[in-house]
């Protein structure tokens, strides 16, 4: 995501020459590539889900419970009796996402902040 956000104010120095690109405009160009990924990866899992459906269900359950196989702790157990519900499984899942998505803009915004400062001082060199 670093990346990603360092590569769209890159790209957009390329395209846009003499546009003042700012830090601020950079974290804002990278929020954005972040949240195309993001979207993107979010359309990629849609289509898996509604492709194995109730078997997606099943196969995240079988690698949770291969994972944790050897933790004994009586607490973890309990969470795992959680994620054998659909219900819980999926609210885990949205959980899950919305991190992903807060994580996404944060370092893509990180990455667009850094490439735009470094592309401005290599302008002034």
């Amino acid at each position: 995501m670093l990346v990603a956000g360092f590569l769209s104010t890159l790209f957009y120095r390329l395209r846009n020459r003499f546009a003042d690109l700012t830090p601020a405009i950079g974290a804002r160009l990278g929020a954005l590539s972040g949240a195309l990924g993001f979207g993107f990866l979010l359309l990629l899992l849609a289509v898996v889900v509604s492709t194995l459906g109730e078997k997606f269900h099943q196969m995240a359950v079988q690698f949770i419970q291969q994972y944790f196989s050897g933790n004994t702790d009586p607490e973890m157990q309990k969470v795992l009796e959680l994620y054998k519900t659909p219900r819980t499984f999926w609210l885990m899942m949205g959980l899950g996402s919305l991190m992903s998505l807060i994580v996404s803009l944060i370092l893509s915004a990180i990455g667009g902040a850094v490439g735009a400062a470094l592309l401005r001082a290599k302008e002034r060199l």
